[in-house]
C-alpha cells in the first residue's frame, strides 16, 4: 500500500507532467490506515515517509534536500505525525474523521515549512504546477490552500469507495466532488478570465533603391580652443 501512494505521489511532482496522480495518490496510505493502532500507524507513516523521499530522490533527481540525514527523517516523522493525528480523530469521530484529513495535511506541510523552508518546495500543491488554467488563483490563496484541495479530492474519493454500497451517500458524494473539482477552475476564471487575443498593428514597409552619395565620406580634423582633439564624420547624400 506504500509503494501505490508512494510511487503515483512521487511521479505528481515535476519535472513530470503527471499532476493527476496526486488527486488519488494518497487513497492506498488511508486505507492502510484505516484499521491500525498508534504503533503501527506511526511506523507505516514513518516507512511511506522514507520511501517517497527514496523514490523523490532517483525518481526526479531532489537530492539537495535529502542529502542531510536529518532532513529526510523530519519529512518521514511528518507523515507519522500524520498517522497518528488522523487515528485519533478516527476514534473521536468514526464518521466524520475525513472530514479533517485535509486540515491536518495542509498544517503538517505549513510547519514544516515553518521549521526548515526547503520543505515548502515538497509541498503537494506544487504537483498542480502545469495545470495553469486551473490553478490562476494560486498566487492569491498560497500554495498550501491548492494541497488541501489535492487531499480534498483523495478523501471524497476514499469516502466515495467506503460508501459505495449506499446509494445516498455515493450520490451526495458525487455532488461533492463535482463543486469541490469545479470551484478551483471557476475561481481561476474570476480572478483571470482568458485574455483576448492580440492584434497585431501591421506596418508598411517600403524598400528603398540603393542611393549613391554625392559627397564622398570624410574625415574631417577640428581643433577646439580647449586644445582637445576630435574626429568627427560628415556624410551628405
Amino acid at each position: 500500500m506504500c509503494l501505490l501512494s508512494a510511487a503515483p505521489l512521487t511521479l505528481a511532482f515535476p519535472p513530470f507532467r503527471l499532476g493527476f496522480l496526486a488527486y488519488w495518490a494518497l487513497i492506498p496510505f488511508l486505507f492502510l490506515l484505516a484499521d491500525k493502532e498508534a504503533g503501527a500507524a506511526m511506523r507505516w507513516g514513518v516507512f511511506f515517509g522514507l520511501l517517497s523521499s527514496i523514490m523523490g530522490i532517483f525518481m526526479t533527481g531532489r537530492i539537495g534536500l535529502f542529502s542531510d540525514f536529518y532532513k529526510m527523517m523530519i519529512h518521514a516523522l511528518s507523515f507519522a505525525l500524520f498517522a497518528v493525528l488522523v487515528l485519533l480523530w478516527r476514534r473521536r469521530w468514526p464518521f466524520g474523521y475525513l472530514m479533517a484529513v485535509p486540515f491536518l495535511w495542509a498544517a503538517i506541510e505549513y510547519v514544516k515549512a515553518l521549521i526548515n523552508p526547503d520543505y515548502a518546495w515538497l509541498a503537494l500543491g506544487y504537483t498542480q504546477n502545469y495545470y495553469l488554467k486551473l490553478m490562476q488563483y494560486t498566487p492569491s490563496i498560497g500554495v498550501y490552500l491548492v494541497s488541501f484541495w489535492v487531499v480534498s479530492l483523495n478523501t471524497i474519493l476514499f469516502a466515495m469507495w467506503q460508501r459505495r454500497s449506499e446509494a445516498r451517500w455515493l450520490a451526495g458524494l458525487g455532488a461533492l466532488l463535482v463543486l469541490v473539482c469545479a470551484v478551483p477552475y471557476t475561481f481561476s476564471r474570476l480572478l483571470a478570465p482568458e485574455p483576448r487575443p492580440l492584434q497585431e498593428q501591421q506596418i508598411e514597409v517600403r524598400q528603398f533603391s540603393k542611393v549613391k552619395a554625392s559627397v564622398p565620406l570624410r574625415l574631417r580634423f577640428r581643433r577646439y580652443p580647449e586644445s582637445a582633439t576630435t574626429f568627427t564624420t560628415a556624410a551628405a547624400l
